[in-house]
């Protein structure tokens, strides 16, 4: 680039910035002002027309209130209320019992409204019930009630004055619109894009969620910018009702209100384009005026870069460009005189280097060699991680990877040029499922920090580069160097999306079926037990229906069981933690246990080897893991045995230890234990009845009030589970 083009760049460059900063000043200046009178304009509006509504509601009180001051009101006095007061469609008076006694509907009369919000709310004082559809009109409604004569006097109002208030939009300009959202943030009055909105269209945008969060004493709040329910970009305030838990929303679009701003912009990029044309001619013609004579020192220096040592370049100019000038001819002489001295070293140094390049020639030989004998093994490995079915990727000590397959870079959307040599957190972010957000690396960390195989958490995704997510499974192995040290890891990932979606299915499917059979399951319940009240049955016939009680609860048990693991395995089950004392939640549970154990005629011993106090946890989910290990200690344990329930202190958390002295667990089926549906053999032979639920349902519960569960057995002494809760 020429010296000539760098000063006029220069230049213009700084005319630039300069222009771009008063521009973006006069830019914010004009739109905040623009702003802040369409905010004004907005919030006068909301105000007056908030208002109005409160009026409305206010005269409609004080109209039920005055009618219902009358001791006794027939049909006939009702109608004249009715007929009165033109924004009541409907007056009618219910009884203490909630049943309508004297109406102007007289069709009405012996209906029961002892459920309905108008009669429980306004049994001590005046209330208006929140917007609805009436039955009556067919219309969208409100109703105000009042005490009266032990009962309530109800009058129904339709909303046709809260939707002139509302579709009054002078000063709104083109696309503004005012309309009311109840508390369910559903629209309860016509807008200006959605005549039939009534209940139906929801409203959930930032500034509804502001309004009944912040829950303002009947206070608007300062208009902002956000999409409304049909997602256009609006500007907009609220103003928040607390006696009826509603929100009044103004809104204009806010391509119409800032407008002005636009037509100020262009006006404005006009201007400095104009500007910015007439700067750059000016610039060049003051860049040929400094740079002409570094143009004529540039044209001596070609010459004599050509050859001709002779050249002289010098000018007598006595500026910085002459002086240099002079300076470059005695640089020329002396240069003359060296080159005279460098060709013969060079001549004597050519020999030399000739002679060490022939010894060079011969070592390159060797190193080529080994290269290609490195390079072979290199593509045997590149041709086994290519082929390989799952994702692969190997990082260093430092999280740094070194090797990413062509699998792992499908699965992810990353290519291995993308990858190779980034930290493994810039490029795979492993995250649970569960929120999304939160880093699940912790088996990565784990195998390099152990030494040992990690597996990768269930409910594991994979957020890939176009910001979808996978779900994926599988494992981290550390690898070492010759001296046994560990320099890295190998991490194995699958898609496992068909899996979690068949899984998912299957969950559904058990969940809907148990839900549909509870039903049906109850009623038989209820109706064998009213056979087994009736005193008329015979011996025989008690004892056959008491059977089918029995089959009929275990049924309702697995359903029950069915449940839980389906509400477990969608993460649905909801936890209560408070703090509770889990002696006492032992003791209930052996008391209820201990009728069990003495048709078997065993003792269940409890243990307590710390002080136990309150811990922050979910009985519930206590209960039920407790429950199933206890009651699986009496079922298998011996007649005449001994349980034992061990309550210690290891750490931060309780240790809650049952015991049992039944048949072992072979070694074969231990890691089977906690699978649903799963008994083992033996279990199998001492209780036929089991549905293989409780051992899975017990681990769910113990996880999700943040503990652990496990057992030991197998050493001739029984069988003992084992599972904690925080100490604290």
């Amino acid at each position: 680039m020429k010296i000539r083009t760098k000063i006029s760049l220069v230049f213009l460059s700084a005319f630039i910035v300069v222009m771009i900063i008063v521009g973006v000043v006069t830019q914010t200046t004009n739109s905040r002002i623009i702003k802040d009178e369409v905010n004004r304009h907005l919030e006068t509006t909301l105000q007056s027309r908030a208002h109005s509504i409160n009026i409305f509601l206010k005269e409609q009180l004080e109209k039920i209130e005055t009618a219902a001051i009358h001791q006794e009101l027939l049909n006939e006095e009702l109608k004249e209320i009715r007929d009165i007061n033109e924004e009541f469609y409907e007056v009618f008076v219910i009884d203490s019992q909630g049943i309508i006694i004297n109406s102007s509907n007289e069709s009405d009369i012996g209906l029961d409204r002892s459920t309905d919000d108008y009669f429980v709310n306004a049994r001590d004082k005046v209330h208006i019930k929140d917007a609805y559809f009436s039955k009556t009109t067919n219309q969208p409604s409100i109703a105000v009630s009042a005490p009266h004569a032990g009962g309530v006097l109800v009058a129904g109002i339709d909303l046709t004055v809260l939707n002139e208030i509302t579709g009054d939009r002078t000063g709104l300009k083109e696309t503004g619109e005012l309309y009311l959202v109840n508390k369910d943030k559903y629209m309860i009055t016509s807008s200006r894009f959605l005549e039939d909105g009534f209940l139906t269209q929801k409203v959930d945008t930032l500034a509804t969620e502001h309004c009944f969060e912040t829950h303002p004493q009947e206070a608007h709040a300062q208009a902002r910018t956000y999409k409304d329910y049909r997602g256009v970009e609006v500007l907009g305030s609220h103003f928040y009702f607390s006696q009826m838990n509603w929100c009044l929303l103004a809104e204009i679009d806010a391509r119409e209100a800032l407008a002005p701003v636009l037509s100020i912009l262009y006006a404005l990029l006009g201007l400095l384009s104009a500007l910015l044309i007439a700067y750059y001619l000016l610039s060049i013609l003051l860049a040929k005026t400094i740079t002409r004579p570094i143009e004529k020192l540039y044209q001596g220096v070609e010459i004599i870069g050509k050859g001709d040592l002779s050249y002289k370049v010098g000018t007598k100019a006595e500026d910085e460009i002459g002086q240099l000038s002079r300076a470059f001819d005695k640089t020329t002489v002396e240069i003359k005189k060296s080159r005279a001295e460098v060709d013969k070293k060079v001549k004597d140094q050519t020999k030399e280097i000739v002679e060490k390049q022939e010894a060079l020639l011969n070592i390159l030989e060797d190193v080529q060699k080994e290269k290609e004998l490195t390079a072979i093994e290199k593509d045997k490995i590149a041709t086994i991680l290519y082929s390989i079915g799952d994702g692969v990727f190997v990082i260093d000590i430092n999280h740094k990877i070194l090797i990413f397959n062509q699998m792992a870079s499908d699965i992810s959307g990353f290519s291995a040029k993308e990858a190779i040599g980034k930290d493994y957190n810039k490029i795979l972010n492993f995250v649970y499922e569960e929120d999304g957000k939160t880093i699940n690396d912790e088996f990565i960390k784990k195998a390099i920090a152990t030494g040992k195989i990690q597996e990768m958490t269930n409910h594991t995704v994979l957020i890939r580069k176009n910001g979808d997510r996978v779900a994926v499974a599988d494992s981290a192995a550390p690898f070492r160097n010759k001296e046994g040290n560990i320099i890295g890891c190998v991490i194995v990932f699958r898609d496992v999306t068909k899996e979690r979606e068949i899984d998912k299915m299957k969950t559904e499917f058990v969940s809907v079926a148990s839900h549909q059979l509870r039903t049906p399951l109850t009623a038989i319940k209820w109706i064998i037990e009213l056979f087994l009240e009736d005193k008329g049955l015979t011996s025989k016939q008690q004892e056959r229906l008491t059977d089918v009680y029995s089959s009929n609860q275990q049924l309702i048990d697995l359903v029950g069981d069915l449940l839980n693991v389906s509400k477990m395995e969608a993460g649905k089950m909801v936890t209560n933690k408070k703090p509770v004392n889990i002696k006492q939640l032992i003791d209930n549970s052996i008391k209820i246990l201990k009728a069990n154990a003495d048709k078997k005629k065993q003792k269940i011993n409890f243990v307590s080897k710390a002080e136990i106090k309150e811990t922050n946890i979910d009985s519930t989910l206590f209960n039920s893991a407790f429950n199933n290990l206890l009651s699986n200690a009496v079922a298998y344990g011996p007649p005449g045995s001994t349980i034992g329930v061990i309550v210690s202190i290891e750490g931060k958390e309780y240790v809650i230890e049952v015991h049992n002295d039944g048949p072992e667990i072979s070694k074969s089926e231990q890691n089977k234990i906690f699978t649903k549906f799963w008994r083992g053999a033996d279990a199998k032979r001492i209780k036929t009845r089991g549905t293989g639920l409780g051992l899975a349902i017990a681990k769910s519960a113990v996880e999700a009030n943040s503990g652990k569960i496990w057992f030991k057995s197998g050493d001739g002494k029984g069988t003992s589970f084992y599972f904690t809760v925080p100490y604290k």
